[in-house]
């Protein structure tokens, strides 16, 4: 179980990897002359109540702010696979992720709530090396998607995703509340997008 549990993982880190890349972002026109919008997501750690650190993430004109950081996610229609994540690094070695993926049925304006044991729910962490230099693992996520804007051609291209994510998460004896706000977050989408239209 365990060796199945960590090769999903693997796959799971290589799909983000991928949709999260530089090389994937194009600029799209969705025909009314707008190019890709703005990233902006805002991520707020709480422990016992008291902010302990706040992190801002951008991709903003095709670059990422900060450079070697990457925002986004990616949704497989005919799996119901929902990834979303956010990185840093100083060259090689992380320093700071958030990471949910869970089976969405349906990837539309809703809120999505998962807890350990829940069936759909594949992953959750958080891991920022100002606080612990190991991961907090999920125990609850609560994913809200506000609005979404499309831009690609045919079945495949790139959901703008905007809303918020509530992450309940556990170090040990340690527990930390992981607030994001999302602004236009950049979702891959692979699937029947006239019938979300």
């Amino acid at each position: 179980m365990k060796c199945i549990k960590q090769t999903v993982l693997i796959i799971l880190m290589a799909m983000i990897a991928i949709s999260c890349s530089d090389d994937s972002i194009v600029e799209t026109d969705d025909g009314d002359g707008e190019l890709n919008p703005n990233t902006k997501v805002v991520i707020t750690a709480e422990m016992d109540g008291s902010v302990v650190s706040t992190n801002t993430f951008e991709l903003k004109d095709d670059s990422y702010i900060p450079s070697s950081s990457s925002t986004g996610g990616s949704y497989q229609e005919i799996t119901s696979l929902f990834l979303f994540n956010v990185s840093n690094s100083e060259g090689t070695t992380p320093i700071f992720s958030l990471l949910f993926s869970a089976m969405l049925q349906d990837f539309e304006v809703g809120t999505y709530s998962y807890s350990t044991g829940d069936t759909d729910f594949i992953n959750g962490s958080y891991m920022n090396k100002e606080i612990s230099d190991n991961s907090y693992i999920a125990t609850s996520v609560e994913f809200v998607i506000t609005d979404m804007k499309y831009l690609g051609i045919g079945s495949y291209g790139t959901y703008y995703t905007s809303g918020s994510m509530t992450m309940v998460a556990a170090n040990g004896e340690e527990t930390i509340t992981v607030k994001a706000t999302i602004e236009n977050a950049p979702i891959t989408y692979s699937g029947n997008v006239s019938a979300k239209k």
